[in-house]
């Protein structure tokens, strides 16, 4: 009878156990919502958190009882505001253990320029007609990438002028060079620059012109932009 006494004892001993499931990675369009889900099983009492990794910052807490069955911690983003791309954590702890798991939000927007460059650089300015000469035009975020559209007084670029397009790190600083190999008269005008994707678009148009001053003529380039004007002047030595 003593024996079958300590054998019953032992078999109410419950082991402990924590299990956290995997967590896929989402897309979220900037200045949308979603909720992030993070599921778990434990028989202690648990304490989670959501993490927002990039800066280590808490963005909720909850505190869980022992259950046998899967429990689900979810997080609400009310108003996606990051352009690149963030990284959230769950993380579940109790007396005996401590697990996490990650996911990456990829930023969906359409074009947007921080600031537009679509002039030529003052290390890159021509000295002279016949000289090689840029005009550069820049998004700061676009995802997916954005497809590049120039113009020439409403219509195509003039003849020898060739397009650079670039992509860093896939979705950030993208942007679009127009190469002059020798600039003429015949390249003055008004140029646009469309970046669009299939989230929306955004455009600049620069208007590049010698100034009539015969002693030391200018190249000026206009740049017309929604938010902000700005006018570049590039000397011309003669």
């Amino acid at each position: 009878m003593y024996l079958v006494t300590i054998l019953c004892s032992c078999l109410l001993i419950q082991t402990k156990s924590l299990e956290i499931f995997p967590i896929s990675d989402a897309k979220l369009k900037v200045g949308g919502q979603l909720t992030l889900n993070c599921t778990f099983r434990t028989n202690e009492t648990a304490t989670a958190e959501w993490i927002f990794s990039d800066y280590g910052y808490n963005e909720v807490k909850k505190i869980f009882a022992p259950s046998d069955d899967i429990q689900i911690f979810d997080f609400h983003i009310n108003h996606h505001y990051a352009f690149h791309p963030v990284t959230y954590t769950c993380v579940i702890e109790t007396t005996s253990q401590k697990l996490n798991r990650s996911m990456k939000i990829a930023s969906l927007t359409s074009p947007r320029f921080s600031y537009k460059r679509a002039f030529f650089r003052e290390d890159e300015a021509a000295k002279k007609m016949g000289d090689r000469a840029e005009i550069e035009c820049k998004v700061m975020y676009s995802n997916p990438e954005p497809r590049w559209i120039w113009k020439f007084n409403n219509g195509s670029l003039p003849e020898g002028v060739r397009v650079e397009n670039f992509s860093y790190k896939g979705i950030e600083n993208a942007k679009s060079i127009l190469v002059f190999p020798k600039v003429a008269q015949e390249n003055f005008g008004s140029y646009t620059c469309r970046a669009e994707n299939e989230l929306g678009s955004e455009e600049d148009t620069v208007r590049l012109v010698l100034l009539n001053n015969p002693d030391k003529p200018d190249i000026e380039y206009e740049s017309v932009l929604p938010r902000l004007k700005a006018v570049f002047i590039a000397k011309i030595e003669t």
